[in-house]
């Protein structure tokens, strides 16, 4: 029969886990963001194709309930809790967290963030050791793809809710169109407990097998289902039990739907999406849909689009439906047909954004090919390049990148064709966009054509392809009429003298200093050996002999946030390369009262994992140990100012 009780699995000796979860850590950095985004798409992989021209609905509902029914056996629960507070003693932010999650419970009422759809499948195959139940509930990462759909999801995406958790445990419900129903909680804690006991439990009906197997299923028994789930109808219900609101004070909802609004647009305004966005708390709802998206974004666009500090998407919107829009239409090979939706306006920033079949944003990214504002849309249309397409993103879905596909090289050559398509497209509109373009008569056929920059890549040669031997240029043999110019002598110009950095024969750098020499071996500070060279760079030391020259990290290869910390004037970075580094980090930023990058003077860095304080030499963090895992870091700048802060990365 089984019992309806918390289980958490012994560890029998194997690895233990602690609070920083590898999955969770993704999402740290801007949970809510990810919340709206990951769990939408979920939603869109599961409609229901037997609903043809109906959106699929997504509900986010704040509402109170009480603890003691909110979360099932409450008093177990606390015990577990307490279990690992005792297991977190050497760990203070563990520690500290699992002793606000026991207050928060002894209140009488739980926030709870319900997510629920509509017009889907449901999560199919409960209880069963493969399928959509097992992938969403049980397995750990990406599963078969049985366990995903077109949207590549449930793998470290599904963890994103958790995060926003006070508690660290969701409540999922489903009813299918198998006719099947089972609701469950989940809990992502540490390893606890004597005996040792493993960080991930459930509520469940825990049953054992013959030969002694422990499974964990869902539950049926309306007897113990909580009185806040009521469906009649297919789809799912996740609820994040003491929702974690946004630290900036900003109202949920309005953060949720400006996530929304930005990545999803081509869905809603395709009607293949409807979001509802209610709280009861504040007594409020709304919707955003098919009607209406046109109308919030270019309002949004409006007042925000000088802010550095607001994402608004609106361009790219226009791209795709306004009636002045050009639209070119390809079959590219591997991927399959792909479009491209183009709208020229002078105050537009020269950026294409990428989408595959889900019309989720994934990334988007600077095209400076016409010299006149214009804003694009790149959609692959079809099931063959959408799959090829998700397996280069990474967890966070924000690329596309040849390092997240099994086939590295083949995932180059098909991502260098969408540029080199959007390229074509865009070199073509240099003829109809004359007069704004300014080009003079005979001459585009030299426009420079960068084919080296992959999607979610910035372009160098290191990403250049032999297909076709094109090195990027187009020279055409062109006659051109050439007439007598009355030759002016230019006004001389004053110069500023650059500083560079040279390598010497024997493996060492120059000197820094101004000097006349190379700086050789016997060089000091700069000042040169016997031989002519070139001048050193600045205050930067020499390196030794045998010494590497570090080297700039191409954007592709990290991924990191920086904000000001509400209520202070330091910053935090949090930061993951592709592969575990030693580097060396340097800040820019766009002051709120300047026009042009300078650059940020460093006070202090903090390593915030450890509390320790990291080297600053040269005005960069030196010796930063970065992995992909996120690592967070607390920057005290000597100017009190507002920055928009870019990262540059060296190794």
């Amino acid at each position: 029969m089984g019992d309806y009780k918390w289980h958490f699995a012994k560890t029998g000796g194997s690895d233990e886990e602690g609070l920083e979860d590898a999955g969770l850590s993704y999402f740290k950095s801007d949970p809510h963001h990810y919340i709206a985004r990951e769990t939408i798409q979920n939603v869109l992989d599961a409609k229901d194709d037997n609903k043809k021209g109906e959106p699929a609905v997504v509900e986010f509902k704040l509402f109170k309930a009480p603890t003691a029914e909110a979360i099932a056996d409450i008093e177990t629960y606390k015990t577990i809790l307490t279990e690992n507070i005792e297991s977190n003693n050497s760990n203070p932010s563990a520690k500290t967290f699992f002793k606000n999650a026991l207050r928060k419970i002894n209140n009488q009422q739980l926030d709870i963030l319900c997510i629920s759809d509509s017009s889907t499948v449901g999560v199919k195959d409960i209880n069963k050791d493969r399928g959509r139940w097992h992938g969403l509930i049980k397995m750990k990462g990406k599963g078969s793809q049985q366990q995903r759909n077109i949207g590549g999801t449930f793998g470290i995406g599904k963890s994103a809710p958790f995060v926003c958790s006070e508690l660290r445990t969701i409540l999922y419900n489903t009813k299918n169109i198998q006719d099947e129903s089972a609701f469950i909680w989940k809990s992502i804690f540490t390893t606890h407990g004597r005996p040792k006991r493993r960080g991930v439990g459930f509520y469940s009906h825990v049953t054992n097998d013959d030969i002694g197997e422990i499974y964990t299923n869902g539950i049926n028994d309306l007897k113990i289902r909580p009185s806040f789930i009521n469906r009649d109808h297919y789809g799912t219900d996740l609820y994040i039990l003491g929702f974690k609101k946004p630290e900036n004070k900003q109202p949920w909802n309005v953060l949720f739907q400006r996530v929304i609004l930005n990545n999803y647009f081509a869905a809603l305004y395709d009607n293949e999406l409807r979001v509802v966005l209610t709280d009861e708390i504040e007594e409020r709802s709304y919707e955003l849909n098919s009607s209406n998206v046109i109308e919030m974004m270019k309002k949004d666009y409006a007042m925000n689009k000088n802010n550095k500090n607001i994402v608004t998407n609106f361009p790219f919107l226009d791209a795709y439906t306004n009636s002045q829009n050009k639209v070119v239409e390809q079959k590219i090979e591997g991927l399959g047909k792909c479009k491209l939706y183009i709208k020229l306006d002078k105050d537009y920033s020269k950026r294409v954004a990428y989408m595959r079949l889900l019309k989720m944003l994934v990334f988007h990214k600077q095209n400076p090919r016409l010299s006149s504002g214009y804003s694009a849309l790149f959609i692959c249309e079809n099931k063959i390049g959408n799959k090829f397409l998700s397996t280069c993103e990474g967890p966070t879905h924000s690329d596309w990148d040849k390092g997240w596909n099994p086939n590295p090289e083949k995932a180059k050559t098909l991502l260098l064709r969408i540029t080199r398509f959007i390229n074509e497209v865009l070199k073509s509109l240099i003829v109809e966009t004359y007069s704004a373009e300014t080009i003079l008569g005979g001459l585009s056929q030299f426009t420079y054509n960068d084919e080296s920059e992959v999607p979610g890549e910035n372009g160098s040669q290191e990403n250049s392809n032999n297909e076709g031997d094109d090195d990027g240029f187009e020279l055409e043999d062109v006659i051109l009429e050439m007439n007598d110019l009355d030759y002016k002598l230019p006004k001389p110009s004053s110069k500023k003298n650059r500083k560079r950095k040279v390598k010497t024969e024997d493996g060492s750098d120059a000197g820094d200093e101004p000097g006349a020499g190379s700086g050789g071996p016997d060089s000091n500070e700069g000042e040169g050996g016997d031989r002519p060279g070139v001048k050193g760079f600045g205050e930067l030391e020499g390196r030794q002999d045998g010494d590497w020259k570090i080297k700039k990290l191409r954007k592709s290869q990290y991924n990191y946030k920086c904000f000001q910390e509400s209520g202070s004037n330091d910053y935090k970075l949090v930061i993951t390369t592709k592969n575990e580094q030693s580097c060396q980090i340097k800040f820019y930023a766009n002051g709120v009262d300047i026009e042009k990058n300078e650059e940020i003077n460093l006070v202090e860095a903090i390593d915030v994992d450890n509390n320790t304080p990291l080297a600053i030499k040269n005005n960069m963090i030196d010796g930063v140990k970065t992995t992909p895992n996120p690592k967070t870091i607390r920057l005290v700048i000597k100017d009190n100012r507002k920055f928009g802060v870019e990262v540059e990365l060296y190794a």
